[in-house]
């Protein structure tokens, strides 16, 4: 199992290394790489995430069932939209503290299991990102935390870690049952 971790210079509070070196703690049997998003244009992030992934993929010899994306803010956010669009394939993904806004492409039908932490700072948009992943008929499960929640940072983290722990022991499971099993 492959966990990259998507990030890029605004990557908010879940970052902390304190967080990832717990993480990594609950899930021994986890190989761990990054994947850093550069600034720029819209194109040029898309980009530099794909060959990111595909490189940490390849040096691991990890196929993209068994690999699950951990992200947070923009970088979370642009992660998704390209596993949503069918461009980054991989087993899972958890994501955190990521706008609501609606995807920009359709959602592409997939197997990979998406997980969300969100913030209720205000209404959720209707026909938004939560809408279009029900409405998919994805395996999502999206944790949205309350307006004003107390120590944000803190219950981001947990969140995103439970779902992180979640998607590594299934996804390890299914792979040794046979389920998303793929020579490496």
């Amino acid at each position: 199992m492959l966990v990259t971790v998507v990030s890029d210079a605004n990557a908010p509070a879940m970052s902390m290394a304190a967080d990832l070196q717990r993480w990594r703690q609950q899930n021994p049997l986890a190989v761990w790489a990054r994947a850093d998003v550069p600034g720029g244009s819209a194109e040029l992030r898309r980009a530099a995430l794909i060959a990111a992934v595909t490189a940490s993929r390849d040096r691991w010899h990890k196929h993209p069932t068994h690999l699950i994306l951990l992200g947070a803010g923009a970088a979370g956010r642009l992660a998704l939209e390209l596993v949503l669009e069918d461009v980054l394939a991989c087993a899972g993904i958890v994501v955190a503290d990521i706008p609501c806004a609606p995807p920009r492409l359709p959602i592409v039908s997939s197997t990979t299991a998406v997980r969300l932490v969100v913030r209720k700072d205000g209404p959720v948009p209707a026909d938004g990102l939560i809408d279009a992943l029900r409405a998919a008929d994805l395996d999502e499960r999206i944790l949205m935390l309350p307006p004003g929640a107390t120590r944000d940072a803190q219950a981001i983290a947990s969140a995103t870690g439970t779902f992180l722990l979640e998607l590594v022991a299934t996804i390890s499971r299914q792979a040794s049952n046979g389920v998303r099993s793929h020579d490496d």
